[in-house]
């Protein structure tokens, strides 16, 4: 009960912390398009992947740091799979569901930063002969991009990102925009 305490008394501390320490402060929702190149095991099956992308975040200490969630959906065409004299044509979908933390680095209208994502990773493995398969695996995702600010609510960023879950990596480019909520002006 001790530790539970102590960890929410924390938390607290740290979104009081966030709100408070700077009155550029600011939620943030954004969209992308997702680009997935698998990597390893996952380029055995699939070839490239398409998607969205949505998050929502909390912009503070000067807008140098983000928190917040993340989730998208992409879908990998699958390759040719023979199987007991069997041949499957596999697709799968893959569902991100992340916690994220960034920190850039302001250059006037450019912020290059960093981000890492931790979360699960939802897989549906799906074939026109087969049944439908679907697993969940944790995951990060380390990731260096640039956001470029259009003007006070409306930015566009491009990112490069690599997705490592398991057998289920994959290399992502976003390219996307974020709209600024100023509640805090």
């Amino acid at each position: 009960m001790k530790h539970k305490m102590i960890s929410v008394t924390l938390i607290v501390s740290i979104f009081l912390v966030m709100f408070t320490v700077n009155a550029k402060s600011q939620f943030v929702a954004g969209g992308n398009l997702a680009l997935g190149i698998p990597v390893g095991d996952f380029r055995t099956i699939n070839t490239f992947g398409t998607g969205l992308d949505l998050y929502a975040g909390y912009s503070f200490y000067k807008e140098k740091m983000q928190a917040g969630i993340d989730a998208g959906y992409l879908y990998f065409s699958g390759q040719d799979i023979i199987r007991e004299a069997v041949k499957y044509k596999l697709s799968n979908h893959v569902v991100p569901v992340s916690l994220f933390y960034s920190y850039g680095m302001p250059l006037g209208r450019f912020k290059p930063y960093i981000r890492l994502d931790l979360g699960l990773y939802f897989s549906t493995f799906h074939s026109k002969d087969a049944a439908y398969k679907t697993m969940a695996k944790f995951g990060l995702a380390p990731a260096l991009g640039s956001e470029y600010t259009i003007n006070d609510q409306v930015s566009v960023f491009l990112a490069a990102k690599m997705n490592i879950a398991g057998q289920w990596s994959y290399f992502g480019i976003n390219i996307g925009a974020a709209y600024k909520l100023n509640l805090f002006k």
